[in-house]
């Protein structure tokens, strides 16, 4: 796996984290249970060498539960294993389709902690949006953005590697 796609890896399972907390109950019981379902699933192709069939079942555990982070994990560890996930051009779609989601997550989450008042989490939030945007997107200078705004909500906040 590359160097810049376990960051984007990592910065996934992290972000995801703080933003499952905050939207997760949204979720219905059913539809949380049908997720697990077919990532049970999944895991069970992945086993028997269906990949495709695995892929297709952890695709639709992420539409049906978007806030379990294990399932973004997966995906992006599978995809990366068959070599079809790389951050250069050609197979970006995949990582764009895997983060997109995440970027709009995360942009709910910054205004609701801004909201209540907690400027920490919030300029945190976006810290991680400008990473999507930096090593996923490929776009330095809307990240750089990001990171600005952050840093006015808390000046103390700490800037992305």
């Amino acid at each position: 796996m590359s160097t810049m796609l376990k960051k984007a890896a990592a910065t996934l399972f992290v972000l995801m984290m703080i933003v499952r907390p905050t939207f997760a109950y949204q979720v219905p019981q059913k539809a949380r249970d049908d997720a697990r379902h077919y990532s049970q699933m999944a895991r069970e192709m992945f086993s028997n060498g269906r990949t495709t069939d695995g892929v297709k079942l952890l695709r639709l555990a992420i539409k049906t539960n978007p806030f379990e982070p294990s399932y973004r994990m997966d995906f992006v560890t599978i995809m990366s294993k068959r070599g079809e996930l790389s951050l250069k051009e050609g197979n970006r779609r995949e990582a764009i389709v895997v983060f997109k989601n995440v970027e709009e997550q995360l942009m709910a989450a910054a205004k609701l902690f801004k909201m209540s008042g907690d400027n920490s989490n919030s300029a945190y939030a976006l810290m991680q949006v400008s990473q999507i945007y930096r090593y996923v997107y490929q776009n330095e200078g809307v990240a750089r953005g990001y990171v600005q705004k952050a840093l006015e909500i808390d000046p103390g906040a700490s800037r992305p590697r």
